[in-house]
C-alpha cells in the first residue's frame, strides 16, 4: 500500500471516529437535556437515546415506544428504563403476562428507575402485598419524588390492618421522608375515615414514636388551620401513650413545667412563660407548702401583659376555674388569672366567685364562667393588670377547669 493511500485511509478513519464521537455526544446531550424529539432522531445510534425516546412515546404511541425500547435493549440488554418502557407498553397493549415479566426484570436490574418502582408499588398494592409496596415507595421517596401521590396511597393502605402494619414498620426505620410524610398527614382531614389520626396514634405506640419536634410540627399545622379540637385530642392522646385524653388544663400543678424543653418542641397546650423583664417566673418550692412546688411570679409595679398562658379547648358550656394562690407582697392587685377566646382579646366574665382558705396561707378560688358557641378554643392566662402600685410577689398551684 502506497503512502498516499495509507494517509487517505487514516484520514477517513479519523473523520469517522470524530463523527461517531460527535453523534454519541449529541445523543448524550439529548438524554441529559430530556429532549425526546432529538433522542428519537438519534435512537439508532444510542441505547440511552432510544430509551428516552421510548419513554416520551408512551401513552401517545405505544407501538413506537415498544420499538424504541427494543432498539435500546439490543445495545444494552439490562437498560432498566428500556425494560420498564417496554413493560409499560406491553401492559397498555393488554399483554399482561409479558408486561409483568419485563417489569420484574426491570425491578431486579435496579432500584433507580421511578417508573418501574411506581408500577411495582401499584401492582403490590392491588394484590395486598403491602410490605413490597412500601419497599418500592421508599425507593422513590428517598429521592424526594412523587411525595403527595405516594403519601395519599399510603394513607389509603392503612384502611387494611396489614397495610397499617407495613406502613408503621417502614416509618419505624425513620426514613428520610418520614417528617415530610407526617407534615403532609397533618393537612389531611382527621374526620375522613379517621385514618390520619389512626396512623399517628399507631406510630405513637410503635417502637419509634413521634419525636417532640414531629409532634410540635403536626400540632402547629392543625392549629394554624383552626382545627383546635383535632390538635388537642391528638396531642393529648399521643402524650398519654395509653391513648387517654389529659385534663382540660395540662400540668395544672406545674410538676412538668420546670423541665427544659428542646427548642422548637413546645406545644401551645403546655405552659408558656413570657419573662420580659417586667415580670419573671420560676417553678420552685413555696415558703408555705401546699403540694411541693408551684409557680412563682414577680411583677414590677404597673406591669401589664401576658406572664403565663396555655391554649385549651373547651366546648360551649358552663365551667368552674379552680386554683390556689399564696400572696406575698402586693397581694392580687398586680396579676389576674383569666380565660379568653382565641378570637377575642377580652376575657370571659366570671359570673360567680368564691374563695376559702385551703392550707396554711393558701387561698382557694372557685370561679364560674360560660364558653359561648362561637369560642372554638381559649387561652388560660395570667396577666399583669397594670394597676399595682407596688411589686407583686405571688404563687399559683393546683389550677384546674371542671364542667359546671
Amino acid at each position: 500500500m502506497t503512502r498516499p493511500i495509507s494517509i487517505g485511509i487514516g484520514a477517513l478513519l479519523a473523520l469517522f471516529l470524530i463523527f461517531e464521537a460527535a453523534t454519541l455526544g449529541l445523543a448524550s446531550h439529548a438524554v441529559v437535556a430530556g429532549s425526546g424529539a432529538l433522542a428519537g432522531q438519534l435512537s439508532n445510534l444510542s441505547a440511552e437515546a432510544a430509551s428516552l425516546a421510548g419513554q416520551e412515546a408512551l401513552g401517545t404511541s405505544n407501538d413506537r415506544a415498544a420499538a424504541l425500547a427494543r432498539s435500546a435493549l439490543k445495545r444494552a440488554p439490562l437498560n432498566v428504563e428500556a425494560l420498564s418502557t417496554l413493560g409499560l407498553a406491553m401492559e397498555k397493549q393488554g399483554r399482561d403476562v409479558e408486561a409483568t415479566a419485563l417489569m420484574n426484570l426491570a425491578a431486579g436490574a435496579g432500584w433507580w428507575d421511578d417508573a418501574t418502582q411506581l408500577w411495582m408499588f401499584n401492582r403490590a398494592m392491588a394484590v395486598g402485598q403491602y410490605g413490597v409496596a412500601m419497599e418500592r415507595a421508599d425507593a422513590v421517596l428517598r429521592r424526594d419524588l412523587e411525595g403527595d401521590k405516594l403519601f395519599a396511597a399510603m394513607v389509603s393502605m392503612a384502611k387494611d390492618r396489614e397495610g397499617m402494619a407495613a406502613l408503621i414498620s417502614r416509618l419505624e426505620d425513620r426514613p428520610s421522608w418520614r417528617e415530610d410524610f407526617l407534615r403532609w398527614l397533618s393537612g389531611v382531614d382527621l374526620a375522613q375515615d379517621g385514618l390520619a389520626e389512626s396512623i399517628w396514634l399507631a406510630l405513637a405506640h410503635s417502637e419509634a414514636p413521634p419525636s417532640d419536634r414531629e409532634l410540635a410540627i403536626y400540632v402547629s399545622t392543625l392549629i394554624h388551620d383552626g382545627r383546635y379540637q383535632a390538635a388537642r385530642s391528638l396531642w393529648s392522646r399521643t402524650l398519654s401513650k395509653a391513648g387517654n385524653a389529659v385534663p382540660p388544663i395540662y400540668d395544672g400543678d406545674f410538676n412538668r413545667a420546670g423541665a427544659a424543653l428542646q427548642e422548637g418542641t413546645a406545644s401551645p397546650f403546655q405552659w408558656s412563660f413570657n419573662d420580659d423583664g417586667g415580670a419573671t417566673t420560676e417553678i420552685d418550692g413555696p415558703p408555705s407548702a401546699l403540694s411541693g412546688i408551684a409557680l412563682h411570679i414577680n411583677a414590677n409595679p404597673g406591669y401589664s401583659g401576658d406572664i403565663v398562658k396555655q391554649l385549651i379547648v373547651l366546648p360551649a358550656g358552663s365551667y368552674r376555674l379552680r386554683y390556689a394562690y399564696l400572696s406575698g407582697e402586693g397581694g392580687m392587685d398586680g396579676v389576674k388569672l383569666s380565660v379568653r377566646c382565641v378570637n377575642d382579646a377580652h376575657p370571659l366574665s366570671f359570673v360567680e366567685n368564691t374563695q376559702a382558705r385551703v392550707r396554711n396561707d393558701w387561698i382557694g378560688m372557685n370561679q364560674r364562667f360560660e364558653v359561648p358557641a362561637d369560642c372554638s378554643a381559649q387561652y388560660l392566662q395570667i396577666r399583669g393588670t397594670g394597676e399595682a402600685m407596688a411589686a407583686t410577689d405571688i404563687w399559683f398551684d393546683r389550677i384546674a377547669i371542671v364542667p359546671f
